[in-house]
């Protein structure tokens, strides 16, 4: 898996004398996870920072992380396995409270936690730091956001209110195994799309959209390849017999290793996100790879520095998925040597490094 690939450095080498200790609460702490293995990324990443880590995870699975890193299971599922994952919370609030003065608790994607554990700690002075990247509220957010000192979030439309808390630190990915890719060949004008073949990722969107766009010149249709777990056949269905009506081949490669997402993806040379708010993680892996990026969401075009570099061409942002897809497609601008500039811009400025210290950071500043 990707996740092991960070190196780490010498135990204290990064470490503030105002947060030695750090509680950090998340969904899973699992190397073999198809979606949350980045989680233990962060961990392994914030593990340069504190002398202390304590991780409680919904679950655990395979990891390897520095001795003075500990994880243990919360537990989810049964109503009888979240009550005991509430009285071990209750004990976790009691020896942070115990260490208070050197405390900080970090929520990874863990607002619910927050929402239960937050009021104590705010009562005891403990300083409090949520990560969070979905436009959907939910009510543990909307208590959460009360409680904790300061927000993390990537973009703009990840969070769906406005407060003095937020820092936009752009997304986190790890930056090493983007590091091996060389060479970026002349782009094929192959498009790809990384996630669930689920509706939600509005996946007949790009279907119609190049059908639209290229109708007059079959030639210069792209394939496409869909590459994701099967979360919902009738979609699936429809979309072939989508494909099939607008004349696109179409291929549905299914679930790959999250460690070969790199080395498959930098075929490509075009990327779909059809995400609605927020901005799906494996777009900004795909930049990273050399991809441009497509997209109705334009904040998913500033993240990977598409709008950026559609300036930089004298190009005004194209407003629609049709025409950023006849633009990339026939404009020989969008070449291998600017496959590099977008991938560079994307480890420059999306990398987890990066954005792990821009937390830790934010998370250091004693209160007012």
């Amino acid at each position: 898996m990707l996740c092991g690939v960070i190196s780490l450095k010498s135990k204290n080498t990064k470490i503030d004398s105002r947060v030695k200790k750090l509680w950090l609460f998340n969904l899973e702490t699992n190397l073999d996870s198809d979606v949350l293995a980045v989680s233990h990324d962060w961990v392994l990443e914030m593990s340069k920072y504190f002398g202390e880590i304590y991780v409680y995870s919904t679950h655990v699975g395979a990891h390897r992380l520095p001795k003075w890193v500990s994880v243990k299971e919360l537990g989810g599922g049964s109503v009888l396995v979240r009550i005991k994952a509430l009285f071990r919370l209750i004990c976790v609030v009691i020896e942070i409270g115990k260490n208070r003065k050197s405390a900080t608790v970090f929520y990874h994607m863990s607002p619910r936690v927050s929402a239960i554990i937050g009021l104590p700690l705010k009562l005891l002075s403990v300083r409090q730091g949520l990560w969070y990247s979905h436009a959907q509220t939910s009510t543990s957010l909307k208590i959460a956001k009360h409680l904790v000192d300061v927000i993390f979030t990537p973009s703009l439309n990840s969070v769906s209110f406005a407060s003095n808390k937020l820092r936009f630190v752009r997304n986190g990915v790890p930056r090493a195994p983007f590091d091996i890719l060389e060479n970026l060949s002349e782009p094929r004008k192959q498009v790809v799309s990384v996630g669930r073949i689920a509706p939600v990722k509005r996946l007949d969107k790009l279907l119609h959209s190049l059908g639209a766009t290229f109708n007059n010149n079959r030639e210069q249709v792209p394939t496409v390849t869909f590459i994701g777990p099967i979360s919902d056949h009738s979609y699936r269905n429809y979309l072939s017999k989508v494909a099939e009506k607008e004349g696109i081949v179409v291929t549905f490669m299914g679930k790959i290793s999250y460690a070969d997402i790199p080395l498959i993806i930098k075929n490509f040379s075009i990327y779909y996100t059809g995400t609605n708010g927020g901005v799906d993680k494996a777009a900004i892996e795909a930049g990273m790879c050399g991809c441009f990026v497509v997209s109705p969401n334009w904040e998913a075009l500033d993240l990977v520095g598409m709008k950026k570099f559609y300036s930089e061409l004298g190009i005004n942002v194209p407003i629609n998925l049709e025409e950023q897809l006849r633009v990339i497609s026939s404009d020989k601008r969008f070449n291998a040597r600017k496959r590099s500039q977008i991938r560079k811009f994307g480890l420059e400025n999306n990398s987890l490094e990066k954005v792990v210290e821009r937390v830790v950071s934010e998370l250091s500043k004693t209160k007012a």
